[in-house]
């Protein structure tokens, strides 16, 4: 059961990306704690130590054990944590159940496959507890390390939207939308489907841009691309753009 590599799918799945059509992101900046996440056990032992038992038999040809590593990347330690910080267990989930196993996607039963992130999240330190994890259950956990919410990760694809306007050297998408995760593979979303311009949002400096984008200054803009820093505290790598014929809004 291959992952997503940190930079074409971003783990960000089983370890096991990073939306569904996009399925919309977490804020890459701190923000207050949600009711739920999983620290507060999710699974059971009973689970995780069945989710073990297949992991063995379907995953760990292509995912290791825990000195060896398969032959992309390992679902615990910094590698989950780089792909999946900041997301929820439903995304996870949903991104596992779609495309693993690599040469068989999606053909494994639902009880299997959170069977599975049953085990990765025990192999991750994460607690147990009284309730099996379900589909349903799974909705809207959030994954944050020990110490709470935080920013995404450097090198986490992520996709915006701002107003498209002139820096210094080169360009920016001033309220900007908070990144949010995304899969490589998949398409920028539809127009009604976009975040909008945040008013008051963050300055995103927008790096390494190959399209001409003169004709789209005081526009809304969708971009894709690489967080360079922490949070993007550094900028955007920019992969792919998509020009709106709306005008920003004054503030």
């Amino acid at each position: 059961m291959p992952t997503r590599p940190l930079h074409r799918l971003i783990l960000s799945a089983f370890a096991l990306g990073l939306a569904s059509p996009v399925l919309p992101g977490h804020s890459a900046f701190a923000a207050d704690a949600p009711a739920r996440s999983v620290w507060e056990g999710v699974y059971t032992e009973a689970q995780a130590a069945q989710g073990e038992k297949q992991y063995q038999e379907i995953c760990q040809r292509c995912h290791g054990t825990d000195t060896r590593a398969g032959e992309e990347v390992s679902l615990w330690g910094d590698e989950f944590w780089k792909s999946w910080r900041e997301d929820t267990l439903d995304n996870l989930y949903h991104y596992v159940s779609a495309n693993m196993p690599n040469d068989e996607p999606a053909t494994l039963r639902t009880e299997q496959y959170l069977d599975v992130l049953a085990y990765v999240l025990k192999k991750n330190s994460l607690p147990a507890g009284a309730a099996r994890l379900t589909v349903a259950s799974a909705t809207g956990v959030h994954i944050y390390a020990k110490e709470g919410p935080g920013v995404l990760p450097a090198e986490t694809m992520v996709e915006l939207v701002g107003c498209l306007a002139k820096a210094d050297k080169g360009w920016q998408l001033v309220n900007s939308s908070h990144p949010a995760r995304v899969k490589s593979k998949q398409v920028l979303r539809a127009e009604n489907e976009k975040a909008a311009p945040l008013a008051g949002g963050p300055t995103m400096p927008l790096k390494f841009v190959m399209t001409r984008l003169d004709d789209h200054v005081g526009k809304v803009l969708t971009v894709r691309g690489m967080l360079i820093g922490e949070g993007g505290r550094e900028g955007i790598n920019v992969m792919t753009t998509q020009p709106s014929t709306d005008a920003c809004e004054a503030t």
